[in-house]
């Protein structure tokens, strides 16, 4: 397995990324409170601020928080450590780039957005009784699609196992995001009808991230 440690572009500020900080930090703070408590306290934690998609939508108040509220809960370490893996790659040039409050509305907003559309395919299914939908993983997927289209060119550092050690050299982003996309469309065709609803998380959030790059690109011609 390679590990991803770095990316490369051009006309970066240097700058440090308090946005992809902070939201490690308190994923991490979360999970830890989360981790400590009993099956009673850790279902309790899920109620109030997971996302559980049923036909019976809470009122739009309820159901907004929700939606941003479950972005930074995470019931596994390795599903967290995951994801801010990836945030680090590719959260902090684009935040760099964006700047702290466009990249923590990008954050957010896709997140949200994600969970919503989640919530509301799963209603007309009829699909009530499923696990809540929890977790970063469509911000995060919105990021790496928004490096994409923000940084076609960029160029990642990877760790390869390549006979006894590992070893060092940079891949196109373009080249390890294709290998990670077509990862997330095997998943959803060989799922089951529930476990399609995450993956497709990840390339829905994929495809907003796209999008919004895009819009970015134009403005700024």
């Amino acid at each position: 397995m390679s590990l991803l440690i770095q990316t490369s572009q051009r006309k970066l500020q240097p700058s440090t990324p308090w946005v992809s900080l902070t939201i490690i930090v308190i994923c991490s703070l979360i999970t830890l409170f989360y981790s400590r408590g009993d099956s009673a306290e850790q279902l309790i934690w899920l109620q109030r601020w997971g996302m559980y998609l049923q036909p019976a939508a809470p009122l739009w108040p309820g159901l907004l928080l929700s939606a941003a509220s479950t972005i930074f809960l995470h019931i596994q370490w390795a599903h967290l450590f995951g994801n801010l893996a990836f945030l680090l790659v590719f959260g902090w040039p684009v935040e760099k780039r964006l700047g702290h409050f466009y990249y923590l509305f990008l954050f957010l907003f896709s997140g949200m957005l994600v969970n919503l559309l989640l919530f509301y395919q799963q209603s007309s299914f009829n699909l009530a009784g499923f696990l809540p939908v929890i977790g970063a993983s469509g911000s995060i997927s919105a990021i790496i699609g928004c490096y994409l289209g923000l940084f076609p060119g960029g160029k990642i550092g990877v760790y390869l196992p390549l006979g006894l050690f590992p070893q060092f050299t940079r891949l196109p982003a373009l080249l390890v995001i294709s290998a990670w996309l077509v990862l997330q469309v095997i998943y959803t065709l060989q799922s089951t009808l529930s476990s399609q609803m995450a993956w497709k998380i990840h390339l829905s959030g994929f495809a907003i991230g796209i999008i919004i790059a895009l819009l970015i690109r134009k403005i700024n011609r």
